[in-house]
């Protein structure tokens, strides 16, 4: 019956087989909380390891793998570049973040590290459909369950990406999982073109360190920002775009995930407002028990003991009440708020390809008025 779930512990029923399951290599663990003066941040250990070596994470989000083996790390098994990190937990580290070598792969990043790579996954995969990134949170992102959320949902993202099609062999994804702390900080602190170019020379003197290539990054090209932007309005304003025969099917899309929106936010609501009901009654139930049991305790012989029965009957009711809203929160409620992330990934990359028509339509518009003028001496 369950051939196609993934076995979990702790009691819990298993769940259905998902996509990045296949990148259980990938693991996100070990949070850990920085001060630096004013600032404070949680960092979060990212390992990736050979697919045949098990990992094991325990219920505080601890990584307690063997890091120790054999076979070559890889993002994809197409993929011949190996994953240069290590890490030995009988020795201390040579740097903060990064431990190297040719099968084993751990670094330390914090949640500013991930928007970075979800950026720039945008900028190098434009039009693709980038998995979602955890919500910030300005109020309790420092409580011990927000963090252990966080978590997940960072581990879901790198697995997601590193299954993707589009997105799997992504310069960004690679400078992520095994730069160390330098070369990272370089590649965040780079935009534009140079980033591009920076990029690619990272990987390939991570790809093939003997080699030693100097990184050559020219310097960033001028800005003309105001200028694009104002030729850009005047076409959008025109409204008239170039056109492919894919423009319909597209529109379509367009309608289709709008009405999907709307559709998942009200089911997403009415779901939410379910599992506040059953926690609400729980602890409804929870205080009608405590009211019995205090009751049975000022009664004597059979009344009392009846009293204190009624009382026990309740807290136990409350208790299941509120595994079972438990259980519809975890299958019913956060899988609805994941497809609402979703459906915005996918309105994003519908909006990247418009904004890419845009940019085509303005410079061939551009392109025949030089030749216009050009033809005329």
């Amino acid at each position: 019956l369950y051939t196609n779930m993934v076995p979990i512990t702790n009691n819990e029923q298993p769940r259905p087989a998902r996509p990045e399951d296949a990148a259980s290599f990938i693991t996100v663990s070990d949070p850990v909380q920085h001060s630096e003066g004013m600032n404070k941040y949680t960092s979060y250990r990212v390992d990736v390891r050979s697919s045949e070596q098990p990992n094991t994470i325990t219920n505080d989000g601890t990584n307690i793998s063997d890091p120790n083996m054999n076979n070559p790390n890889m993002i994809n098994p197409n993929m011949n570049n190996p994953m240069m990190n290590n890490h030995n937990h009988n020795q201390p580290p040579q740097h903060d973040d990064v431990f190297q070598n040719a099968s084993y792969s751990a670094v330390l990043r914090r949640y500013s590290d991930f928007l970075w790579l979800y950026t720039r996954l945008h900028k190098e995969r434009s039009g693709a459909i980038i998995p979602p990134l955890p919500e910030k949170q300005a109020v309790a992102r420092f409580s011990a369950s927000f963090i252990e959320e966080r978590r997940r949902l960072l581990e879901q993202f790198l697995r997601r990406v590193a299954v993707h099609p589009e997105l799997y062999d992504a310069p960004s994804l690679d400078t992520f999982l095994r730069a160390d702390d330098v070369t990272f900080h370089a590649a965040k602190s780079v935009k534009g073109q140079a980033a591009d170019n920076m990029m690619m020379s990272m990987n390939m003197s991570i790809a093939y360190p003997s080699q030693n290539p100097t990184l050559n990054v020219p310097p960033p090209p001028k800005k003309d920002g105001i200028k694009k932007w104002f030729a850009e309005t005047k076409t959008s304003i025109a409204g008239d775009l170039v056109r492919s025969p894919d423009d319909d099917l597209f529109i379509e899309i367009e309608r289709y995930v709008d009405r999907l929106e709307k559709q998942m936010k009200n089911v997403s609501t009415q779901a939410s407002n379910l599992v506040k009901k059953g926690k609400e009654i729980s602890t409804g139930l929870f205080e009608f028990g405590l009211a019995f049991n205090i009751l049975g305790q000022s009664e004597a012989d059979e009344l009392g003991s009846a009293l204190c029965k009624m009382g026990s009957t309740a807290d136990e009711l409350s208790n299941l009440t509120m595994q079972e809203a438990e259980r519809e929160m975890m299958d019913f409620e956060d899988p609805l708020k994941d497809y609402l992330r979703t459906i915005h990934a996918v309105k994003l990359a519908l909006q990247r390809r418009h904004e890419k028509r845009l940019t085509y339509t303005t410079c061939l518009s551009e392109v025949n008025v030089k030749r216009s003028n050009l033809a005329r001496f």
